[in-house]
């Protein structure tokens, strides 16, 4: 679920580390190697992997016991993290849910590449340098036609205007002069969702794109 997420601190340097700890823990979407969302999720990739013959069989057990290790420091101040762990644990012990895991996901990357190709034939020739897919769920497009457009505004008008959800690209990381830079506009699109839904919307970029560009 994309959100803003701001805040401010000042504090002591020791303060603000415990506490970037801390928010490492509990943020679903941070990259820190703490995030027991993360960990749960690489479990479960592992567990799969495994049934595939892509890894070694004893893989996952080796993965619970670093998961159990990693999560140590934050048993005390998580209440419920152990149980959710020994949960997702035992859940992967079982032959019957790892199978229904790997056909979920051969499903869902059978229709994340469905989509991909949807978007590598373009948007009316509109859009471009839509990078490789490397298995995400999303991925940051060009659409030359809207070149030096404010991203944040033109990302309001595409919402109200045509029903579109996109996310600006000065969002993640840089600040509009630098993507102003680059010679076009460029918003991320997520793509997991269903491949009429998908199509759908990209026939609605296209006209949004046209009529916006005029």
């Amino acid at each position: 679920m994309p959100g803003f997420r701001i805040g401010w601190l000042v504090a002591d340097p020791s303060l603000v580390g415990e506490l970037a700890r801390l928010n490492e823990l509990g943020a679903p979407s941070s990259p820190g190697i703490a995030a027991p969302a993360l960990l749960l999720d690489r479990m479960t990739t592992l567990a799969v992997d495994a049934a595939e013959g892509r890894c070694p069989a004893d893989a996952p057990r080796h993965a619970q016991e670093l998961l159990a290790a990693l999560l140590e420091p934050y048993r005390t101040v998580t209440p419920g993290l152990e149980e959710v762990t020994a949960a997702v644990a035992g859940a992967l012990g079982s032959e019957e849910t790892v199978e229904r895991l790997r056909s979920w996901r051969a499903e869902l990357r059978s229709t994340l590449a469905e989509n991909v190709a949807l978007l590598a034939e373009g948007v009316g020739g509109q859009l471009t340098e839509a990078p490789a897919w490397r298995g995400d769920f999303n991925t940051f497009v060009g659409i030359p036609a809207l070149a030096g457009r404010n991203h944040l505004d033109l990302c309001h008008r595409l919402f109200r205007e045509f029903g579109l959800q996109t996310l600006p690209a000065p969002a993640f990381g840089r600040d509009e002069p630098w993507w102003a830079r680059r010679g076009t506009y460029r918003t991320r699109l997520s793509f997991a969702l269903p491949t009429s839904r998908w199509a759908a919307g990209l026939r609605r970029l296209d006209r949004a794109v046209k009529e916006l560009s005029r």
